[in-house]
């Protein structure tokens, strides 16, 4: 049986943003904690280790919506998304 779809390229507790250098945006997330505390019922942690993945748009110019994915980053995951969909 063929599985397709979207493969996980790490486990993350959180993103810590964007940011974009020369030749396309970059994503930061959060790889691993520490619980430090806690406050009522809700965890306090700390960052131990983050993880950052360049988001390369598929192809330049304006996506279906119109969002440049070369200057919109949540354009270029929706991309990133559509191309690890596949049609059954």
């Amino acid at each position: 049986r063929e599985a397709g779809g979207l493969k996980p390229l790490a486990k993350a507790y959180g993103i810590v943003g964007f940011i974009r250098f020369l030749d396309c945006y970059y994503l930061t997330l959060i790889t691993r904690r520490a619980k430090i505390g806690s406050l009522g019922y809700n965890g306090i942690y700390t960052i131990k280790s983050v993880e950052t993945f360049p988001l390369k748009p598929a192809e330049r110019g304006g996506g279906e919506d119109g969002r440049d994915p070369l200057t919109d980053p949540s354009a270029m995951l929706l991309n990133m998304w559509n191309r690890g969909k596949r049609s059954v």
